[in-house]
């Protein structure tokens, strides 16, 4: 399903560079950034995101829905609209934010953002103020990259996508608990099998109830809901990269029954498997094409 804008934006500007043809495409990169000034009654909304983009709020407040999980996000927090879900975002309580947008692409992307432990992340507050220095310093790079265009550019964009989301990865492991890192570094290491909530609840030390409780407070999620989506973002490298078939796929992923993972597949991403595997190749061939 091709997506659907609805928006009601504030003050916007922006700052864009489309790759030619014959140019060879980074594996991530930084195509457009954004700066924004919003009051009351300002949103966006896209039903589904065929996009990636890292949002710091500089000033303000924002509402943040994803899927169906909704976020305050306060001056200084980052905010992470990500493919293939629903998304809508507007002016919070304060009536005011400004914020800064990158959007993030490459034929890597993908494998990225599950490298770096943020691919089934929707917020991440940047508590340290070292961290929120150089986040904004990268942001601030993009911007002026874009705007001059000097000699190299696309090789700075290429590096600043790549620190923003090896910083936003430290970031995101930094503002958990010990028990949640636990769990969520067993999720990591055990994507290719099918876990219970008992075995994750038992890494982080504690009974499933109360796990599950300190885990939604912590990622406003539940860990089950949070490993299927590790698990598909997992699976979005093993469909663009391997030569394995869908019913190979679903089984190194370690579910039983193909036509489940199918279904959970699509359900996170909006996409079928094959649909997805059919579109990462084509961009893959093409950037080949194009060096």
């Amino acid at each position: 399903m091709p997506p659907i804008y609805r928006d009601n934006k504030g003050k916007e500007t922006y700052r864009w560079y489309h790759f030619p043809d014959d140019e060879p495409c980074p594996p991530v990169f930084v195509p457009i950034t954004v700066r924004a000034t919003w009051t009351a009654g300002n949103f966006f909304e896209r039903i589904p995101s065929s996009e990636f983009w890292v949002e710091l709020v500089t000033a303000g407040d924002m509402t943040f829905v994803q899927d169906t999980t909704e976020y305050l996000v306060r001056a200084g927090e980052i905010f992470l609209p990500r493919k293939g879900c629903v998304h809508r975002f507007s002016t919070g309580p304060s009536g005011f934010a400004a914020k800064r947008s990158v959007r993030i692409d490459g034929p890597m992307l993908d494998e990225t953002l599950s490298c770096v432990g943020i691919g089934a992340c929707d917020h991440i507050p940047l508590r340290d103020a070292e961290d929120r220095a150089a986040v904004l310093r990268l942001f601030k790079s993009c911007d002026r990259l874009l705007e001059r265009k000097p000699p190299g550019f696309t090789i700075g964009l290429a590096m600043n996508a790549m620190g923003l989301l090896v910083k936003l990865g430290e970031a995101a492991a930094q503002r958990f608990t010990a028990p949640i890192n636990r769990a969520l570094h067993f999720m990591r290491q055990n994507l290719d099998r099918q876990l219970t909530d008992r075995e994750i609840a038992a890494v982080g030390g504690f009974s499933v109830t109360h796990f599950h409780r300190l885990f939604k407070a912590a990622i406003n999620t539940s860990p089950m809901r949070h490993f299927l989506k590790m698990k598909t973002e997992h699976a979005k490298g093993i469909l663009a990269l391997s030569s394995l078939s869908m019913k190979e796929a679903a089984y190194a992923l370690g579910y039983e029954e193909p036509a489940y993972f199918s279904e959970v597949f699509k359900r996170i991403t909006g996409v079928s498997p094959l649909a997805f595997r059919n579109e990462q190749r084509k961009r893959i061939s093409n950037v080949k094409n194009r060096a």
